[in-house]
């Protein structure tokens, strides 16, 4: 993987009676963490108690040293900062960091840049070495582990930017969900819930790379195919507790995914436009097994009625779609094999 991929991580809450916080950062692998080294809080987000809210940042691993300027409450601020080429993916190398500041002073270490609102990176640091005196050389992990935390016990007061000074799980904080930083894909984190236990439930994304501009969506073009199926749920929190899970296993299996639900509604509308391999009997099974892949059985669907239509023929003024009938032979047959 390119260390100049931007790279897409995506958080959310699937609890309806319960507020979390969530805690990111970048934990060293070296036996100094917590000692003279200390991670620093990446991200900090509340999730409230039946919003299924979700919080998404971007970033790459453009790798960097700075002056780490110490604020209130023990915040941290990038000083002056130079960036230096990025180790090769897979982990394993450490970067040596010189103070020749001629003082003492807090070195910062960033091995990840924040991709602002204006698509620029911002220098972000995720390790800070204290005191160190001039001349010292320090070891920084240019592979870190990146973890999430839920945050409980007698520590719930991070802030962004603010120094972790102890492992949060000493402070009876509950790891979430850990990752090699060098070998982490863009991926979707859903939190969830079972017998106690907090359970992350992940999926894998494509890296912005191969993301198309949310500007310019994919058209549609001749012998497209979509299958849409109302969905019937046992009720309507059922729809909005499932239907993220649902869209993004179909989504791996390469269908463009429309979900349309009503509110206070128990039946919801899947539209999918099919993958070239696919024939509508295909995405109907997709389909099941997205379903029977829930969780929680309260959450379980089942379709109540479906068919599907051919795109025929496209002009600049319209389009022309055709139904197919689920009795026909070109409901079983994938796109490839038909002549629209």
């Amino acid at each position: 993987m390119s260390s100049t991929t931007t790279r897409t991580l995506t958080f959310e809450s699937n609890l309806s009676d319960e507020n979390i916080k969530l805690l990111l950062c970048f934990v060293s692998q070296e036996k100094t963490v917590y000692s003279t080294e200390f991670p620093v809080a990446w991200r900090v987000k509340t999730f409230r108690a039946g919003s299924y809210e979700s919080f998404t940042v971007r970033f790459n691993d453009e790798s960097g040293v700075c002056e780490a300027q110490s604020g209130p409450q023990d915040t941290i601020g990038v000083g002056s900062y130079a960036p230096i080429p990025c180790p090769t993916p897979g982990g394993g190398d450490v970067v040596r960091i010189t103070n020749r500041s001629g003082d003492t002073s807090d070195i910062g270490f960033a091995c990840v840049s924040e991709i602002n609102e204006k698509g620029f990176p911002v220098p972000t640091i995720t390790t800070v070495f204290k005191d160190v005196p001039d001349k010292e050389t320090v070891v920084a992990d240019s592979s870190p582990i990146i973890r999430a935390y839920i945050v409980q016990g007698n520590v719930t007061n991070y802030e962004p930017t603010q120094l972790i000074r102890r492992d949060p799980k000493s402070s009876g904080s509950v790891l979430l969900w850990e990752k090699n930083f060098r070998a982490l894909q863009s991926c979707k984190i859903v939190i969830d819930k079972e017998n106690g236990r907090y359970i992350p439930e992940s999926w894998s994304l494509p890296d912005s790379q191969q993301l198309q501009d949310p500007q310019k969506p994919q058209l549609p073009r001749r012998g497209d195919r979509v299958y849409n199926a109302t969905l019937a749920f046992p009720d309507a929190n059922a729809v909005l507790k499932s239907q993220r899970a649902i869209a993004e296993n179909l989504f791996q299996k390469g269908y463009r995914v429309k979900f349309v639900a009503m509110e206070g509604n128990s039946d919801a509308t899947m539209v999918l436009t099919l993958p070239s391999s696919a024939s509508c009997n295909q995405a109907e099974s997709d389909i099941n097994v997205a379903l029977a892949s829930l969780q929680s059985t309260q959450n379980k669907a089942v379709i109540r009625s479906r068919y599907a239509t051919v795109l025929e023929q496209e002009t600049p003024h319209f389009i022309l779609y055709k139904t197919i009938n689920p009795t026909s032979d070109n409901w079983n047959k994938s796109p490839k094999s038909v002549t629209a």
